[in-house]
């Protein structure tokens, strides 16, 4: 290859590698909106058929006949069972789906450098639209700011540990509560709160948005970075130098 081409070929790379994080990052908002949407259907279809054992519980034995003939007429328990099976499937793909473009983003982050100044405010509210489908139907979010705030750090690396942290605190109130998340100027730190508090729901499950590699890269970041994570109790609190 001569010298040229070989040029070529690195550039190449090199635009690959900064276009993959942000494909990835494009990928997991509508990832997150279908797999929020089959988990709802799934449960929509459960409850047509409590509804429909209910129903036939409370006819005469006249109607509960015409009822049991129209419904096998009309297939209707293959048709929801199928329904049920077909969501489920298709859900199990979104999360692989979903699995996958986390470690492309991880591995994009973990060879990633470069900082400069940025808003730490556009990148939160950035996170928490993104997260949106995850918690829409069960977290309520309520976000102070400070537009005029800045500091200086590597976005796609601000960006990952503000999301492990909201993930962090989602996982902690088992995917029902409220978050409230704040960003204020100490000094000269900027520093990113996050106080979640757990509502209860007797038929939740719980929550899981985060993997061990997440864990691991988020505190290579913050120690790299010399930013300092602090939990007590329901509170987590990023700190970052803004110098």
């Amino acid at each position: 290859m001569n010298t040229t081409e070989s040029k070529l070929e690195q550039a190449y790379h090199a635009n690959t590698g900064r276009l993959v994080p942000g494909i990835a990052h494009e990928l997991n908002n509508p990832i997150g909106f279908v797999g929020s949407n089959l988990e709802s259907l799934g449960k929509y279809i459960e409850e047509i058929q409590t509804f429909i054992i209910s129903y036939e519980s409370q006819l005469t034995a006249t109607t509960k006949e015409t009822f049991q003939s129209a419904v096998q007429k009309a297939d209707l328990e293959f048709i929801l069972q199928d329904i049920k099976e077909l969501s489920d499937e298709s859900l199990t793909g979104v999360m692989k789906l979903k699995e996958i473009v986390s470690n492309v983003q991880t591995h994009s982050l973990s060879t990633s450098n470069g900082s400069s100044r940025l808003s730490p405010d556009s990148i939160l509210k950035r996170e928490i639209d993104f997260l949106h489908n995850e918690l829409k139907y069960s977290v309520t979010v309520e976000y102070v700011g400070n537009e005029t705030l800045e500091t200086n750090a590597n976005e796609r690396e601000l960006s990952f540990v503000i999301q492990y942290l909201i993930s962090k605190c989602f996982e902690e109130i088992e995917g029902y509560g409220s978050m409230v998340i704040k960003l204020q100027e100490d000094e000269a730190d900027c520093v990113i709160s996050i106080n979640s508090t757990l509502q209860e729901c007797n038929d939740c499950k719980p929550a899981k948005l985060l993997n061990k590699e997440n864990k691991n890269l988020c505190h290579l970041i913050t120690e790299k970075n010399k930013w300092q994570i602090t939990h007590k109790n329901n509170e987590h609190e990023l700190r970052i130098n803004r110098a």
